[in-house]
């Protein structure tokens, strides 16, 4: 059985969108969804309170119980918090016809409840920002960051609102990570009513191996075309984007062309930031 996490974090941006991402995956792979919800320290605690000042015995202990008991507050209010935004995420699924629906809500750091939870897993999905991120900016999440260069599993990276998945666009370097988008393609029923754009960034006109790619997936019965993209990647991809409506961008972690530095820098901060569509990331 096909399983997807799906990571919420209560953002009034996101969540919905990662709900709804989350829906629409279930729906095609018939999957089960795991919810989950991860409380961070520093949202538990205080950070360490500076006691050397001006203050007698008495008056430490006194601060220093009224500190434990506004911590303890903070963490129940968080707990709080977040199991409302689980109940309400699985009720929202379940309303929709998604039955298999698992709520967990966890303690800790993120990427490490994911590493133990990402085996047998078949998708993650995240807002591509949280609530602690910079909206005039368009800054990445922190999380998403950390989780772009560490997950195994495929990345679902959502924007804001969802749109269902009509037109995808693959940008293809020929690395491994882009192979394996490839094999997802192939196999996976998730994409297999899209029409999927393979486009690769090449001073040539054509180039032989992008069309060996897009005849090998017409032959597993996808509806697919290529074109190359001249200029910076990232712009002419986005471009693309733009220019044909695209609906998801498939895209590998790494590779052996000018790619290769957004997957695992800048130019994957860029296409994530700037890029108004959902991307889904291979490693």
């Amino acid at each position: 059985m096909a399983k997807i996490l799906a990571l919420i974090d209560g953002s009034q941006h996101y969540t919905e969108s990662v709900v709804d991402n989350a829906e629409f995956v279930a729906r095609q792979l018939s999957a089960d969804v795991q919810l989950i919800h991860v409380i961070g320290r520093r949202d538990l605690g205080s950070a360490p309170a500076d006691l050397s000042g001006n203050l007698d015995l008495g008056e430490r202990d006194e601060l220093l119980k009224e500190l434990a008991e506004h911590d303890e507050q903070r963490a129940k209010l968080a707990r709080k918090r977040g199991r409302l935004i689980l109940s309400d995420s699985a009720g929202r699924l379940r309303e929709n016809g998604i039955e298999r629906v698992e709520e967990e809500l966890v303690l800790g750091d993120l990427l490490e409840a994911i590493e133990v939870r990402e085996p047998g897993c078949d998708l993650i999905v995240i807002g591509k920002r949280g609530d602690a991120a910079d909206f005039a900016k368009l800054h990445l999440g922190s999380n998403v960051e950390r989780i772009m260069r560490r997950a195994k599993a495929p990345v679902l990276i959502v924007a804001r609102t969802f749109r269902p998945l009509h037109k995808v666009l693959v940008a293809y370097d020929g690395g491994q990570s882009i192979l394996k988008a490839l094999d997802f393609l192939r196999s996976s029923p998730l994409l297999k009513r899209t029409q999927i754009e393979v486009v690769k960034a090449t001073n040539q006109a054509s180039d032989p191996e992008l069309d060996r790619v897009c005849e090998d997936l017409k032959g597993v019965g996808l509806n697919v075309r290529c074109r190359t993209l001249q200029g910076d990647v990232e712009e002419a991809i986005i471009s693309e984007c733009d220019r044909e409506d695209i609906d998801l961008v498939v895209a590998g972690a790494s590779g052996h062309s000018r790619l290769r530095a957004f997957f695992v820098g800048s130019v994957a901060n860029e296409i994530v930031r700037k890029c108004k569509r959902p991307v889904l990331l291979f490693r």
